[in-house]
């Protein structure tokens, strides 16, 4: 199975509109320039399924790529995140140490690959995207290379792309868009 996975800030992901009225032109150019990227890579690699560390209660613009069955939010539920004693605001609380965070990092990357795996596994695909917020790109990575030998593991950091803003308020001095 051929994986690319692109690192990404989770912003913009998101089909919805959140920036306020004097960023929201900037949002929508990073979507619609995202959303452009996602389907080339789609048709040039021939995606059969993507996957996506996500806000389930969204809709996201990789969602809308492919049929309903060849997409998988592989997001660690709620609930589950909660029985496995992994706060819900970890990523902003200061107090969590640094032990702490990598800790509970490695527990939702260790559900995303095993369900991202078994969920384009069961799909039967070759060729398969999956979406993650940044800092999850390496754990990612590793945990499916080391999964199955069969995979040929890609990474991508959508930074390297030149229209992208991390920070959407650049745009509104024209850095980037």
């Amino acid at each position: 199975m051929k994986i690319l996975i692109i690192g990404l800030d989770h912003q913009i992901q998101s089909t919805e509109e959140k920036s306020d009225a004097r960023l929201v032109h900037v949002e929508r150019e990073q979507k619609e320039q995202f959303r452009r990227l996602l389907e080339r890579i789609v048709r040039e690699r021939r995606v059969d399924f993507i996957g996506e560390e996500f806000c389930q209660s969204e809709v996201s613009i990789a969602s809308r790529l492919l049929d309903s069955e060849k997409y998988a939010n592989v997001e660690m539920p709620t609930q589950l995140r909660q029985e496995r004693g992994i706060p819900s605001d970890y990523t902003t609380n200061l107090r969590v140490t640094d032990e702490r965070h990598r800790q509970f990092d490695s527990l939702r990357e260790d559900y995303i690959a095993e369900t991202f795996r078994s969920k384009a596994a069961a799909a039967h695909a070759r060729s398969v995207l999956l979406l993650c917020g940044r800092r999850h790109l390496a754990g990612l990575s590793e945990r499916l290379k080391r999964l199955s030998q069969d995979h040929d593991v890609e990474d991508y950091d959508l930074r390297v792309e030149s229209w992208y803003l991390q920070n959407w308020e650049d745009g509104l001095f024209g850095r980037g868009v």
